[in-house]
Parts: C-alpha cells; sequence; structure tokens
C-alpha cells in the first residue's frame, strides 16, 4: 500500500518512506550504475594503474550493497509501524526480490574465478612476458583475428 505524502494516518513515517526512497535512489540510481560504468570503460580508468577500474567496481557495488540493506531495513521499519503486512503485493515484493537477487550477484562477484594466467609457452610464443593477462589476451586476439 503506497501512502501520499501528506497522509492523516497517524501510523504514517514520511520520514523513514523518505530515508528509503532516497538510499534506494542512492544505491540503484547512483552508486551500481557508476560501478557498471567502471567497468565498460576500464581502459580509460587504468591508463596508469591497471586495477584501478577494478578498486572502483568492487567499492562502488559494495557501498551499493550496504546502502541497498539500509533501504530495506529503513521499508521494513516504516511497514512495521504502520503495521502493515510485509512483502503482500506490488511495490514491496518487487522489491524483496531485488533485494535477493541482489544479494545472489554480490556473492557471485565475491565466488568469481580469477582471470586465467597467460602460460609461459604463450608468452615464449608471442614474446613477451606472461604477467599482464589483459595485453597478453588483447595481442593474442591482434595476431590471430577471428575470421
Amino acid at each position: 500500500q503506497f501512502h501520499a505524502a501528506n497522509s492523516d494516518d497517524e501510523d504514517y513515517d514520511g520520514a523513514l518512506w523518505a530515508a528509503h526512497g532516497w538510499t534506494a535512489a542512492a544505491a540503484w540510481g547512483l552508486l551500481f550504475p557508476l560501478a557498471i560504468l567502471c567497468s565498460i570503460y576500464r581502459r580509460i580508468l587504468g591508463c596508469s594503474n591497471p586495477g584501478l577500474w577494478f578498486q572502483a567496481h568492487k567499492y562502488l557495488n559494495t557501498t551499493g550493497v550496504v546502502v541497498s540493506i539500509i533501504s530495506f531495513a529503513f521499508a521494513i521499519l516504516a511497514a512495521q509501524k504502520e503495521g502493515e503486512e510485509h512483502f503482500e503485493d506490488g511495490h514491496p515484493l518487487l522489491g524483496l526480490v531485488i533485494f535477493m537477487l541482489m544479494w545472489l550477484q554480490a556473492i557471485a562477484g565475491v565466488l568469481r574465478p580469477s582471470l586465467p594466467k597467460v602460460s609461459a609457452v604463450d608468452a615464449q610464443r608471442d614474446g613477451s612476458p606472461a604477467d599482464n593477462d589483459e595485453e597478453q589476451t588483447k595481442r593474442k586476439l591482434e595476431s590471430n583475428p577471428v575470421e
């Protein structure tokens, strides 16, 4: 159930609902999109420090998860204060599904495997050291274009 900002309901807590909205907007409208952009534009961000894009991506996503948890807590507190049932329809149910999917994504990000190391044989064949996977992969693709 949604309430107007000027609700006369004495149990309505506009401050909690506003906090829920602002924190959700910060997480889903700012932090997570910025984390995605860090990954998309990693070549620009990593020109002086190859790991910079990943650090920014990781910290923006972590902060987004924390802010989402806070937003979720604000919604639970506001619904409890109003005596409403949790997750019975529409927006609350969709929010719960998105919250669970967010956790699956966060866990997948933490458990993801490392990039494969370039073997010494491949490095020797390409004439470059095997310590920079991204550069090594780029050289391989340039020397063996997909037809």
